[in-house]
C-alpha cells in the first residue's frame, strides 16, 4: 500500500486497468487508475454554482443593526435570485420574522426545500433546515391566530435533534440548533398555554438539561459566537423562561448573569467592537422590554447597567447610534427611569377599578382593556405629557419607521399612548401597522380590547365593534391567544352589539373553553357580573380538571399508569363537561354543552332516566344506575369441589331456590320501594309542573301588565323625550342666538383690539420718527460741536504759534534794541574812528595808488614786448595813458578793502544779514519798521512766516 503523490488517497497496487464500476457510472463519475504508477484520476461533472456567503453575511449585518428596509433592499439586488437555495429561504425567513411581518412569513413557500429534500434524501443538515424552517411558520402563525396542527409532530422532532445533541458532547452545536432550541422554548414556555404545549418544554428539559445549556456557552464563548447567543436569548418569552435561562447558563439570578455576559464578552483584554456591544445592549433591551412579568425594578437596574455599553457605542461609533439596540435603550429610558408612563398608567388602572365594568391590565407592556357592566365608559384619564417626554419618543417611532422595525415602532406607539390624554391617531396607526403590514392578529386584539377606553362616540363604537368582529371572523385557532383577552374581546362584541343579558350568559356557557384564565379577572368578573358567577365557578372546575390531566400526563410520561382514582376523576369531569350546569331556570327547555374534547353536543331531554331530577331549587339530584334495572338478579358463589360430595346436592338445591325465592322477594320490595319512590318523584315533578305552569302564568299576566306599564311609561317617557327635546331645541336655539350675540360682541371686540394694535403700531411708528429726527438733530447737533471745538483748537493752536512767532520777533527786537542802544552810547567812539577810519582811507589809497603804479611799471619794466604790442593794439592816445591804470588799480584796492569791512550776523529766525560797516555807524532807532502779521503771513503747514 502506498499514496498517490496529488491525491495523498491510498491505492492498491495493481496489475491492469481498472474500469468504473456501476456506481460510478450512475454517479457520472469517470474514473481511470494507472496500472504503472498506481494514480487515481477522477472526472467529476459538477454544476458551478455562485457562492453567496458574503452576500447573505452583508444581509445579516443590516439585520443585525435593525436596519430592515436596507437589508431587504440589499435582498431585493443581489439573493432575490437565489431562493431556490434551503439556507437562503430560510435566513429570509428569519429576517422576516425578526421585523415582526409574521403573515409574510406564514405565506412563503418551501417549495426550494422540498426540491432539494427530494434530491438529496437522509441529508442531514436539511434536515436541521426543514426542522427550523417549521417551527418560524409555527411562531409566525402563533401571532396571526392560524391553525398549527402540526406543532406537536414539529416539537418532537426537535426533542429528538436535541437528544442527539445531548449524546454527542464532542459535536459542536451549530447556529441553526440554537435557534431551533430558542423556537421550541418560546413556544412552549407562553404562560396562558395549556398543558397539551407546556408538556414539550418538559419533555424538552428531561433530554437536554441545565450542565448542558452550560457547556453550550463555554463553546460560544470560546468561539466569539454572540449573536447565536443573542438568538437564544431573545426568544424567551416570559419572565420565567428568562429567569430560568439564565440560572442555567450562569447559575445566577437575571442581573448578575448581565453583568457576568457584559465581564466575558467587553471586559478588560477585549478590544471595542461594535457589532459585540451593540449585540450586549441588544439583549439587555429585549430582557427589560419584552418578556411577560419582568418586574419594573429589574428593568430599572438593567437600564443602569447598560448604560456604560451605551457611552461606548457613542463615543467610539456614533453611526451604531441609529440601530434597534440604542432605539430600545431611549424608549427603555421613558418606560423605567421617566416614571411619568408608569404613574399615569396607574392612575388610569385605579380609575377604572373603580367603575362598575370589569378591568384587566395583564401585563406593563400592554395597555389596559376594560369590559361595561352596561353602556358606560370610563374613558382615557390620562393627563398630557409635556413635550419634553413625548419629543423623544416620536423621534424613536420616526426612526423606526424608516428603518422598517416594525416592532420597536410599535412600542414607540405604545408609550405615546401611555403619554397622550388624546392618543387616537397613534391607536390607529398601531392598528393599521399590527393588522396591515405585520399580520399580527394577536396584538391586533390586544389593540382592540384596549380601543373601547378610546370610543366615546356612537360611530367610533360601531367602527369598534366592525373591527372586532372582522377579527373574530378571520381566527382560525386560539392555541396561542391569550384566554383572558379572548374573553375580554367576545364580551365586547357582545357589548357593543347590544345583546340581551341572557343571550351573553348562554354565549359564555356554550364556549367556556377559556382555560388557565387570571384569578383575579375571574373574582373580578364574578364580583361586578353577577349574571356570570356560575360561569366562573365552571372555569375553576375546568381549571382544576386541566391541572389534574396535565399532572396524570406528566405521570404516564414518566413510565407509570393512571391508578383507579385518576381515571374516575377523569371520567366524573367529562361526565360534569358533558351535561348542562343547572341555573335554576325550570329545566324546561333543552340546552347544548359542547364538548371540548370531541366537539359533539349532548342535549338534555326533559324527564330522560339519566337526566337530573329538577326538585324545585338550584341543587341537582342523581340516582345511581342500579335503581334503573329491576331485573339484575344476585346469585350466591358455590363452595368449591362440591360436585364430589361433602354436602347433599338436594340440600344445595334447596338452598338455591330458597336463595332464589328471597332475592325474589327482594327485587320484588326494591321495585314496590322503586315504584312507590317514582311515583313521589312523578307526583312531586306534576306538581311542580303544576305549581311552574301556575307561576308562568301567573309571571305572564305580570309581565303583561309590566309591558303595559312600560308602554305607558315609554309613552310617557317618549312625550317626556319630546318636551325635553322641545325644550331643548329652544335652548340651542338660545344658544345659538346667544353664541351669535358672544360671536358678533367677540368680532367686535377684536375689530376694537384691532384698531387698537394699529394705533398702537402707528404711534409707535411716529415715536420711532420722532425720535429718529431728535437723534439725527442730536448728532447733527454733536457733529458741529466737535467742529466748532476742533476749529478753536486748530485757531488756539495757530494763536500759540502766533504768540511764539511774536514772542520770538519781539526777542529779536530787545536785542536789536540793545543793540542800538550800545550803538548809541558809542556813537561819539564811532564818530572818532570814522575820522581815523577817513584818515586810515586816505592812507590806503595812496598806498594802493603806489602798489598800483609799481606794478604797473613792474610790468612794463618785465616785458618790453608785450607793452609794445599793447601800445601797438590800443587806439592812438590810449597806449600810453596812464591815468587809466591808476583808476583800474584804485577801484580794485578799494573793493577789497570794501569786502574786508562788511559786517556779517544772523537774526533770531536764522536769516543772515551783512551791512557795510561805515552804513551802520550811520543807523537809528526810527529807521526800524517791524512786518506786518496778517492772516496770510503765517504758513500753517511749516509753523513759520511767510
Amino acid at each position: 500500500m502506498r499514496f498517490a503523490p496529488d491525491t495523498l488517497v491510498p491505492t492498491p497496487q495493481l496489475d491492469g486497468p481498472v474500469q468504473p464500476s456501476a456506481e460510478w457510472n450512475e454517479k457520472k463519475i469517470d474514473g481511470i487508475v494507472g496500472p504503472d504508477t498506481g494514480d487515481l484520476t477522477i472526472h467529476l461533472d459538477m454544476d458551478l454554482q455562485e457562492d453567496v456567503e458574503e452576500l447573505l453575511d452583508e444581509m445579516l449585518r443590516f439585520v443585525r443593526i435593525g436596519h430592515y428596509d436596507a437589508a431587504r433592499e440589499y435582498f431585493e439586488r443581489n439573493l432575490k435570485d437565489h431562493l431556490g437555495k434551503p439556507y437562503v429561504l430560510v435566513q429570509y425567513a428569519d429576517m422576516l420574522l425578526q421585523q415582526g411581518e409574521f403573515e409574510a412569513v406564514a405565506r412563503l413557500e418551501d417549495e426550494s426545500i422540498g426540491k432539494v429534500e427530494r434530491e438529496l434524501p437522509g441529508n442531514e443538515g436539511l434536515r436541521l433546515l426543514r426542522l427550523y424552517w417549521e417551527l418560524m411558520r409555527i411562531f409566525a402563525k402563533s401571532r396571526t391566530l392560524e391553525n398549527v396542527g402540526d406543532a406537536p409532530f414539529v416539537f418532537e422532532k426537535a426533542i429528538d435533534v436535541f437528544r442527539h445533541v445531548a449524546n454527542s458532547p464532542d459535536t459542536p452545536v451549530g447556529s441553526v440548533e440554537i435557534k431551533i432550541l430558542g423556537l421550541v422554548i418560546h413556544l412552549t414556555s407562553h404562560p396562558h398555554l395549556n398543558g397539551r404545549w407546556r408538556k414539550y418544554r418538559t419533555d424538552l428539559v428531561e433530554v437536554f438539561p441545565s450542565a448542558y445549556y452550560k457547556r453550550l456557552y463555554a463553546g460560544l464563548l470560546r468561539e466569539g459566537r454572540i449573536w447565536d447567543l443573542r438568538d437564544l436569548v431573545t426568544l424567551m418569552p416570559s419572565f420565567e423562561s428568562t429567569r430560568t435561562l439564565f440560572k442555567d447558563l450562569f447559575d445566577t439570578k437575571i442581573d448578575q448573569g448581565l453583568r457576568t455576559l457584559i465581564t466575558d464578552w467587553s471586559g478588560s483584554g477585549h478590544e471595542y467592537d461594535s457589532l459585540t456591544t451593540l449585540a450586549l445592549l441588544d439583549m439587555m433591551m429585549y430582557v427589560a422590554l419584552e418578556p411577560i412579568g419582568v418586574p419594573a425594578r429589574l428593568c430599572e437596574g438593567i437600564w443602569q447597567l447598560s448604560l456604560p455599553l451605551a457611552q461606548t457605542i457613542a463615543q467610539k461609533d456614533p453611526a451604531s447610534m441609529k440601530s434597534r439596540p440604542y432605539m430600545r435603550l431611549l424608549l427603555a429610558r421613558s418606560r423605567f427611569v421617566e416614571t411619568k408612563s408608569r404613574q399615569d398608567m396607574a392612575t388610569l388602572l385605579d380609575s377604572l377599578k373603580e367603575s362598575p365594568g370589569v378591568a384587566y391590565h395583564g401585563d406593563s407592556r400592554q395597555l389596559p382593556m376594560y369590559v361595561p357592566s352596561g353602556a358606560e365608559n370610563p374613558g382615557w384619564n390620562i393627563i398630557d405629557a409635556a413635550d419634553a417626554y413625548k419629543d423623544p419618543i416620536k423621534v424613536i417611532q420616526k426612526s423606526a419607521k424608516t428603518l422598517g422595525d416594525h416592532t420597536t415602532e410599535t412600542m414607540a406607539l405604545l408609550e405615546l399612548m401611555r403619554l397622550s390624554a388624546n392618543p387616537v391617531a397613534d391607536f390607529e396607526r398601531l392598528c393599521d401597522i399590527q393588522m396591515s403590514t405585520q399580520g399580527d392578529r394577536a396584538g391586533y386584539a390586544q389593540s382592540l380590547a384596549s380601543g373601547y377606553l378610546l370610543s366615546k362616540s356612537p360611530e367610533t363604537r360601531e367602527e369598534l365593534r366592525i373591527q372586532i368582529s372582522r377579527l373574530l371572523s378571520k381566527i382560525e385557532a386560539s392555541d396561542y391567544w391569550n384566554c383572558n383577552e379572548e374573553w375580554v374581546l367576545n364580551m365586547l362584541s357582545y357589548r357593543l352589539e347590544d345583546r340581551p343579558a341572557w343571550s351573553i350568559r348562554q354565549a359564555q356557557r356554550t364556549n367556556a373553553g377559556y382555560l388557565h384564565m387570571n384569578r383575579a379577572l375571574l373574582k373580578e368578573i364574578s364580583w361586578k357580573l353577577p349574571l356570570l358567577s356560575e360561569w366562573v365557578q365552571r372555569q375553576h372546575r375546568l381549571a382544576r380538571t386541566e391541572h389534574l390531566e396535565d399532572h396524570n400526563r406528566r405521570s404516564a410520561i414518566r413510565g407509570g399508569k393512571k391508578t383507579k382514582v385518576q381515571e374516575r376523576t377523569t371520567k366524573t369531569t367529562q361526565n360534569q363537561e358533558d351535561h348542562p350546569v343547572d341555573t335554576g331556570d325550570g329545566g324546561h327547555e333543552t340546552e347544548y354543552v359542547t364538548d371540548e374534547r370531541d366537539g359533539k353536543q349532548n342535549a338534555t331531554a326533559e324527564a330522560a332516566p339519566t337526566d337530573p331530577v329538577y326538585q324545585g331549587t338550584s341543587q341537582v339530584q342523581w340516582y345511581p344506575q342500579a335503581q334503573w334495572y329491576p331485573q339484575a338478579q344476585w346469585y350466591p358463589q358455590a363452595p368449591p369441589n362440591w360436585f364430589y360430595g361433602q354436602e347433599d346436592p338436594v340440600k344445595v338445591e334447596l338452598r338455591r331456590l330458597l336463595a332464589e325465592a328471597e332475592a325474589e322477594a327482594q327485587r320484588k320490595r326494591w321495585e314496590d320501594g322503586f315504584r312507590k319512590d317514582m311515583e313521589e318523584v312523578l307526583s312531586q315533578r306534576l306538581h311542580q309542573m303544576e305549581h311552574d305552569r301556575a307561576k308562568h302564568h301567573e309571571e305572564r299576566l305580570i309581565e303583561e301588565a309590566r309591558k303595559k306599564a312600560e308602554l305607558e311609561s315609554l309613552r310617557k317617557d317618549i312625550n317626556w323625550i319630546d318636551k325635553k327635546q322641545e325644550i331643548a331645541r329652544a335652548e340651542v336655539e338660545a344658544q345659538e342666538a346667544r353664541y351669535e350675540q358672544e360671536k358678533l360682541r367677540a368680532e367686535r371686540r377684536d375689530d376694537e383690539r384691532r384698531r387698537k394694535r394699529e394705533a398702537e403700531v402707528q404711534a409707535q411708528e411716529i415715536r420711532y420718527e420722532r425720535e429718529r429726527l431728535e437723534a439725527e438733530r442730536s448728532d447733527d447737533e454733536r457733529r458741529r460741536k466737535r467742529e466748532a471745538e476742533a476749529a478753536e483748537q486748530a485757531e488756539s493752536n495757530v494763536m500759540t504759534r502766533i504768540e511764539a512767532v511774536l514772542r520770538a520777533e519781539s526777542n529779536v527786537m530787545t536785542r536789536i534794541e540793545a543793540v542800538l542802544r550800545a550803538e548809541q552810547g558809542s556813537h561819539a567812539a564811532t564818530q572818532r574812528e570814522e575820522q581815523e577810519k577817513a584818515e586810515r582811507k586816505k592812507e590806503w589809497e595812496r598806498e594802493a595808488r603806489l602798489k598800483a603804479e609799481e606794478a604797473v611799471r613792474e610790468k612794463y619794466d618785465t616785458d618790453p614786448r608785450s607793452n609794445r604790442d599793447n601800445k601797438a593794439s590800443q587806439p592812438d592816445g590810449q597806449g600810453d595813458s596812464r591815468e587809466e591804470i591808476l583808476i583800474w588799480a584804485t577801484e580794485e584796492a578799494q573793493r577789497q578793502v570794501e569786502e574786508e569791512s562788511r559786517i556779517q550776523f544772523t537774526d533770531a529766525l536764522g536769516r543772515k544779514f551783512s551791512f557795510p560797516y561805515l552804513e551802520c555807524s550811520t543807523w537809528t532807532i526810527t529807521n526800524f519798521r517791524p512786518p506786518k502779521l496778517g492772516a496770510d503771513a503765517f504758513n500753517f503747514e511749516t509753523g513759520t512766516l511767510k
